[in-house]
């Protein structure tokens, strides 16, 4: 498996794209369970407020999702994201001399939607079929809150949070063949 490592401000653009960039990356190294990539987009005193509790640094981050089954299947879907202003506003700036030209903040926070999917596809290994996961609807929307840190050309998540917002009801069943239509029972 290979690790994905966060692209250099740089090569992802200015602002929101580079920092979307890294959030993309992590999401996508959690749903592929590689976790040395996921890591490598976090500082080494990373903060996650995952599944209502505080995970603290790489160590316990690794216990956490060593526990995750390896036979579901899981997209989180990320949208929305933007700058939060409160937090862009006190965002510590570099360095510079007086009247220079102001510089890149060296923390920023974003805000984002959050929308996953998972099913249990009865194999450990990913690409063992061809065949789409089934789900009857999304499993849950969050809202998550990331801070980043600029780590030379690199934004790297400092701390994030994520928050229930919604909880699909048929999801939190067991899967089976036949759909069960929000609001009914199937016939």
């Amino acid at each position: 498996m290979e690790t994905i490592v966060p692209t250099p401000t740089s090569a992802a653009g200015p602002g929101l794209d580079a920092l979307a960039q890294t959030l993309h990356r992590f999401f996508h190294c959690l749903d592929g369970f590689d976790y040395a990539g996921l890591l490598a987009c976090c500082t080494d005193d990373f903060r996650w407020l995952r599944q209502g509790r505080w995970l603290d640094g790489p160590d316990a981050v690794r216990a956490a999702l060593a526990l995750r089954p390896r036979t579901q299947r899981v997209a989180h879907l990320i949208s929305n994201t933007f700058v939060n202003e409160a937090d862009a506003g006190s965002a510590k700036a570099r360095d510079g001399a007086p009247g220079a030209t102001p510089r890149l903040p060296t923390e920023v926070a974003t805000e984002s939607y959050m929308t996953a999917y998972r099913a249990d596809i009865g194999s450990a290994d990913l690409g063992s079929s061809s065949a789409p996961a089934r789900t009857v609807q999304p499993y849950r929307i969050n809202r998550v809150r990331s801070r980043f840190r600029l780590h030379g050309d690199i934004w790297l998540l400092a701390e994030q949070q994520l928050s229930t917002e919604f909880e699909f009801v048929a999801a939190l069943r067991p899967a089976d063949d036949t759909p069960t239509p929000i609001g009914g029972t199937s016939t």
